[in-house]
């Protein structure tokens, strides 16, 4: 019985071409992992850039406004730092300023 076909008890040992292609065959990542991780970070920066541009705005916006719309600007920042007591100053003073004649809404 012992013919051609059959294969011998013992395993050939792997070629270093082999165990080279095994390996980086290994470390090519997931498609899908990959595809996730890629969509999570065009995400962020998305709205990292969004919120730049945000403030940018804010910035030029204050720079080319009355002195009643920069202090507004700047009282009203979105973040969570407390408003600085001169711009609250500002606030008051200005607002005190403009005639009871305009309508300022």
């Amino acid at each position: 019985r012992g013919g051609r076909n059959q294969r011998s008890a013992h395993a050939q040992p792997t070629s270093a071409f082999t165990r080279g292609l095994a390996a980086l065959r290994d470390s090519i990542p997931d498609p899908n992992a990959f595809k996730d991780t890629a969509i999570n970070s065009l995400s962020a920066a998305r709205e990292t850039t969004t919120k730049l541009t945000s403030n940018i705005y804010r910035e030029v916006k204050g720079l080319t406004s009355s002195e009643l719309e920069q202090v507004m600007l700047k009282a009203t920042a979105p973040n969570d730092v407390p408003v600085k007591g001169k711009h609250v100053e500002r606030l008051v003073g200005v607002t005190y300023q403009i005639s009871g004649r305009y309508d300022i809404y």
